[in-house]
């Protein structure tokens, strides 16, 4: 299998401001491929890395058709 590119923005978030922080980072992450004329490809995604009590470490992004550099 061929390794997919991705535009992500990973966090340590509240779990009180899960929903708040989903939308900020597609936003983010939305605009940032626009800017960079990338072409999306697939849907977005969030991946859950730790899920605690009162915070979960999450990686929220958007597969693309080409690698680009991060910020």
């Amino acid at each position: 299998m061929k390794p997919q590119p991705v535009l992500s923005i990973r966090a340590t978030v509240r779990i009180d401001e899960l929903a708040q922080r989903h939308g900020e980072s597609l936003r983010e992450l939305w605009s940032s491929r626009l800017a960079r004329g990338v072409t999306a490809a697939g849907p977005p995604f969030v991946r859950y890395d730790t899920f605690g009590q009162t915070e979960t470490d999450i990686e929220v992004g958007i597969p693309v058709a080409n690698a680009v550099s991060g910020e």
